[in-house]
This record gives structure tokens, sequence and C-alpha cells, in this order.
């Protein structure tokens, strides 16, 4: 009887110590998740899809000003409301009429024909200028602006390019937009007009793709830039309130150019944002190179350069936030700063500094001045978004492709006068919806909004719902039905960072193709990502795409994974886990500045880098003081813990050694206040123990112990 008793005994205790293991572990894979979170998932769908937060906004606050706007043709002056930045107030034409140009040749320095684009430029009066079909402009002389135009390129392919090219001196409210911009050459010695009233002598220019010479309140945006005699873009000689945004610059060296020269004190007041610009191949320098101002480098993708990327003499203040900096596999070009024409002992004063920026493959940012923000006040124009969102932030950066179905009709045609002409192709601001009725324009790899049909209705793409209202809008109204999204296109995304949310993620899949649903799971109590979410592609191809552009991706120093998401109700196979030799070594003692960008250029001196990893408290959001490398083989493991082992780094010693994986394993402790025991089975539990106690003594209790321990 004791027997059974004890037996008995040994069975309910072990399963009242093991239940509570077994019901609160954590989820061992992905596909057991998606019943947990289908319902939200679903309930989220009419909400996100009327605010059209999936299929139209970018978290690029310009395109997600004038894109998500199904008729923007027929608004294209609301483009200057889009403006970020030290350039924000640059309204261009936008008070004025809409001119047209209608004519890519004949151009005349002195005595430019109506319908040119040298006519339009020059005008005394605001013009939002366009263009009627695809251009290429070669111009004879450069082609110099007066205040308040537009030059907007969308709805036509438009190069201007194999002669001069753009000055904007001395005037204001200036907005280029959409263009291609290339092989700009030197002009000069010539007689060129500025004015209607005025022409007069100019000397040879620089060759540069846009020179700004004492202009203010100017707006670059949308433009692409690629091998001009000198730079792509200058800005000197007082020249102030300028934002060069998403343009997408290539194959030049002298990129841009800030500040006249070190002597020339009036660039002091020089401000200028530089945000969402793509500087792609074949670069080598200046991006930008600053001298005197303020300057605020903001979520742009630096994936090329030679020499450096940012540099600077005369003191500037250089505000570099949120930017991706791709260092090249140049030895000695890894650093993104060059701090010119000064001593150390000057340049260490200059207020120059980084701050989340993603340092990759080496690259790495030398820091100057002082760190208080208030040293950049004047370098701050907008808020900057995190590193890991600049892939989806500059995708469409440089020029938009923006068809038209057919060419604008030029009517309501309007006198405007000059010195030798009398007219020109000008359509007054109230008949522009009438002369471009029959032209449907719609931009490419952002918005899945519906082209208008016709009157009274809205035409949407292929398999897609249609909904009609009285003034032609597409209107949803709460709790509508929508089709269920398929489930061969939902995917898990698992080992997020903790600060990337729904959108983030959204963002960063619609490189693959149209988000319908963008999910990151939350913990209920504590409201932390779980490091996980789900997203569901618009198509299976969509979502296949996504698998193999993601899986394994680089966000913010982890490597995602991404696979399908299992349907509801079943449970595939699991493929057998194939493991690697992971060639990895542990990182102590580091200094609490350290990152990623940082850990991975120490160790990149001695091999090949496949993972630097920086731990980092979840709560809190600081280093922990220790990381991980992992190295492509066994020798360059060897070579680095042999070289950097004890080595000082920023006045620690680190340490460095083999990192050794720890088994799992169960504890065999289990203290009364574990998670999930219950008050019952705690009354149980000390019932049986007492009445152990009671018929054995408390020296059986070891033997109680070896007991469970065999059990077990």
């Amino acid at each position: 009887m004791k027997m059974q008793t004890k037996k008995l005994f040994i069975t309910i205790v072990s399963f009242l110590l093991y239940a509570p293991l077994f019901l609160s572990s954590p989820v061992p894979d992905p596909e057991s998740v998606v019943e947990e979170v289908h319902k939200s998932i679903n309930a989220s769908v009419a909400g996100r899809r009327k605010l059209g937060y999936l299929s139209c906004t970018t978290g690029n606050p310009i395109d997600d000003c004038w894109r998500c706007d199904p008729h923007w043709e027929q608004h294209r002056q609301r483009l200057a409301d889009c403006a970020i930045g030290f350039g924000k107030n640059a309204i261009g034409g936008r008070d004025g009429r809409i001119y047209v140009v209608t004519d890519s040749g004949n151009d005349n320095p002195v005595s430019p024909k109506p319908g040119t684009l040298r006519h339009a430029v020059i005008q005394d009066e605001p013009l939002w200028i366009i263009f009627q079909r695809d251009m290429t402009i070669q111009l004879k002389e450069e082609l110099i602006m007066n205040s308040f135009k537009t030059i907007d390129g969308r709805g036509a392919s438009v190069h201007i390019s194999g002669g001069p090219c753009i000055t904007i001196q001395y005037v204001t409210n200036i907005i280029i937009h959409g263009i291609h911009i290339h092989d700009c050459k030197q002009g000069g010695n010539a007689m060129v007009r500025s004015s209607p009233r005025h022409f007069g002598w100019r000397t040879i220019s620089d060759g540069d793709g846009v020179s700004i010479f004492g202009g203010s309140h100017v707006w670059v945006d949308h433009c692409s830039f690629s091998n001009c005699e000198d730079g792509l873009i200058d800005a000197i000689m007082g020249s102030t309130a300028i934002t060069l945004s998403n343009n997408h610059m290539t194959h030049h060296d002298k990129v841009m150019l800030l500040g006249h020269s070190d002597t020339y004190s009036r660039d002091k007041n020089m401000q200028v944002t530089i945000a969402f610009n793509h500087f792609g191949e074949g670069l080598v320098q200046r991006m930008p190179r600053c001298r005197h101002g303020y300057f605020h480098v903001v979520n742009n993708d630096y994936t090329h350069w030679e020499m450096y990327a940012i540099g600077g003499s005369a003191n500037p203040t250089i505000n570099s936030q949120g930017n991706r900096f791709l260092a090249p596999n140049i030895r000695f070009s890894k650093e993104v700063t060059k701090h010119e024409d000064a001593p150390e002992s000057e340049w260490k004063r200059w207020n120059w500094r980084s701050s989340g920026d993603l340092l990759l493959n080496g690259a790495f940012f030398t820091p100057s001045g002082g760190a208080a923000s208030s040293s950049y006040a004047k370098a701050s124009s907008l808020g900057a978004k995190p590193s890991s969102l600049v892939g989806p932030l500059t995708s469409t950066s440089g020029a938009l492709n923006c068809p038209m179905a057919s060419s604008i009709v030029t009517s309501s045609l309007k006198p405007l006068a000059m010195a030798d002409s009398s007219s020109s192709t000008i359509f007054s601001h109230p008949s522009i919806s009438s002369s471009i009725s029959s032209s449907r324009i719609r931009c490419s790899n952002t918005s899945d909004w519906a082209e208008e049909g016709g009157e009274g209705s809205v035409a949407v793409e292929e398999n897609e719902d249609s909904f009609e209202s009285q003034d032609g809008e597409a209107d949803v109204s709460e709790g509508a039905d929508f089709p269920e999204p398929s489930e061969e296109a939902k995917l898990f995304v698992g080992n997020l960072a903790y600060d990337v949310d729904s959108q983030a993620l959204a963002m960063l899949f619609e490189q693959a193709g149209t988000v319908e649903i963008a999910e990151v799971i939350y913990n209920r109590e504590t409201d932390q990502s779980r490091g996980f979410g789900f997203v569901t592609m618009s198509t299976v191809e969509e979502a296949e795409t996504a698998v193999e552009k993601f899986n394994r991706y680089d966000l913010n120093g982890r490597l995602l994974t991404v696979n399908k998401a299992a349907p509801r109700g079943s449970r595939p196979e699991r493929a057998p886990r194939v493991y690697e030799p992971a060639f990895r070594v542990y990182v102590g003692n580091l200094p609490w500045d350290v990152d990623n960008g940082r850990l991975e250029q120490v160790f990149s001196e001695h091999g090949k880098v496949v993972e630097a990893r920086v731990v980092y408290d979840r709560e809190t959001g600081r280093s922990r003081g220790f990381g991980f490398v992992t190295m492509s083989n066994e020798n360059e493991l060897n070579d680095a813990i042999a070289a950097l082992d004890g080595q000082n780094m920023e006045g620690r010693a680190i340490r460095v050694n083999v990192a050794e994986e720890r088994p799992r394993r169960m504890s065999t402790v289990v203290w009364f206040t574990m998670d999930g025991l219950r008050s019952w089975r705690l009354l149980v539990y000390l019932a049986f123990f007492a009445l152990f106690i009671g018929h054995h003594g408390p020296s059986s209790v070891v033997a109680y112990q070896t007991d469970v321990e065999a059990f077990e």
C-alpha cells in the first residue's frame, strides 16, 4: 500500500512540476501562431484599405503628399505644398499659369521662340512649366531662370543634356522636378537672355547640372543626374533655403559643392537639406562637400563612393541622421567623412555628428565638435526616420515614370508679350482641366490608386473591387466586404528587430510588390513587439519574390526569416534542419558606444565577416557590453582571436574567444512562485509533500529527490 501511495504521489507531483512548463512554453515555430493573429489581421483589412495605408503611402513625406492623389495631374501645382526641409517655402510657379513646352529644338539664347523651355523660364510672371511630350533638349547656352518658376517633368520623359544646363542666379522660388540632367557642358563667351527685357554677355560657365548662384528658396526633387563637366549641383555665393530631395545621382566625380570658398563669409548663413537621395554607381566624392553654413543630411542611401562621401572645410555644421552608408571594397576608402584643408587641432572643433546612421561594410563616420543637440539647431530641418527604412524611402529616387496616354491638347491659348513675340503656348489656370481632359497620367512604382475612367466612375486594376460615387472618388464605407487574400500569399517574418513596426515592415516589403496587409505581433501585456509578424502580398508570385528577396535579409543588424505561413488548420511537414559550422566568436568588455558597424570594421581586418552583432538590452535599447562575430572560416576565426583578444578599444581591453553554444535544458528546481503554478496545485503539492514527510521522515527527502531525477 505504501509503495502504491508513493508511486501515485510521484506521478501527481511530477505532473504538477512539469505541466506549467509545457503550458507556458514559447511557440516553437511560426506556423502555430497563424491562428492567433488571423482574426486581428482580417479585422484591420477594411480600415487600412480605406486609408490607403499600404497601397499608397511609403513613409516618404514628399511622395505621400502628392502621389496618393489619383488625379494629381489635375492638381499639379499642389506639388509646391509638398516641399520639406530648408527649401520648404519654395513655391515656384504655384500661383501662376501653366506653360506647356511644345518645342524641344530651336534654342535661341537671345531671342527664344515661344513654346521653348528657354522662352518659359525667362518670363517675369510666375509659371508652372510642363511638357507636351517626351523631349531631349540640347541647350546652346546656359538656361538662366527667372524667379517663381517650376519646371515639372511629370507626364513626359524630359532630358536636358549635351550642352550647358541650368543656372539659378540671384533669383528666388524655383522648383525643378522630374527631369533628367546629364552630360552638361561648359558654355559662355556669348550673349544670353535672362528676362524679357534684358540680355547680356556671359563668361564661360562651369558645366554644372544645376548651378545655384546667390539663389534662395530652391527645391530640386526627383531628378536624375549624371556625368556633367563640373558638379551635378553646386550652390555658392550666399545661396540658402535649399532642399535637394529624392534625386538619383550616378557616374560623376565631384557631385555637390555647397559653398563658394573658405574665405567667402556670406555663405555662413547657407542652409541646405539633403534628403531621400540615392548616391549611386560611379560616384567618387562630394556628396556633399560643404564650406560655411548648416547642412542636414538625412535618410539618404549611399551605395557608392571611391574617395569619401561627406566632406567639408571652413567649419561647416553637418548633421547626418538616419542615412545608410555602404563603404566600397577599397581598404583606405571606408571613411564616410573627410575634414579638408585644416589640421586636426582645428577641425576637431567643427560640429559634425552622425545620429542613427547605418554603417555597412566597414564604413565609419569621424565626428567632431560638440555633441549637444543645441549645436545642431540650425542644421535640423525635419525629423529623421530610422536608417532601416532608407531602402523603401529612396526606392523611387530620380525622375519618375509618369507616362501620358495622349498628348496634351493645346487649347485656350493666351498671348504673352515679349520683345519680339506676340504669343505663346500657355494655359490659364481655369482652363487647364478641359485642356488636358483627354490625358491620363499615372506614376509607377508606388501608387495602386485607380485611374479615372469617366464621369462618376473609377476604373480599378483587374481583380480589384470597384466602387462608385457621385463625385467620381472611390468611396469605401465602414465594414465593407473585401475579398479574402490568398492563403498562399501570406508570409511569416521572423527575427524582427524590436523597433520595427507594422508600417516599417510594409514599406520594406513594398520593394517586392503590393502589400495588402502587414502586421507586427505585439505582447498584449507589455505592448512590446514579439519579434515576428505577417505580411500578405497581392499575389502568390509577389510573395515568392518577397521570400527570395528578404529571407536572410539584414534589417537593423538582424537576419530576417521569411517563409510561407501555413494555412489555417494545417501544419506542413517541417523540413529537416541543416546545421552549418558557425565560426563565431564572443567579444566582451566592449565600449558602450560600439555598434554593429564598428564591430564589423574591427574584425574585417582579419578576414571576411559574415555577421557582427552587438547585444542590446530590449527594454533600454542600450548596449550590454558584449557581442558576437561570425567569420567565414576557421583560420580567420583563429587569426581574429589571436590578434584582438586583450587589445585596447577606446580605453577598454576587449575579450575575444570562441563562442560556445549553450545547450537548452529544463531546470529541476521549481519555485513556488513559478508562473502557471495555480493555487490549487500548490495546495495539492503541499498536502502530498506533508503526507510523504509524515510517513517517511525528513531524511527521505533525499531519496525522493533521487527518484524524481531518475524519473526525469
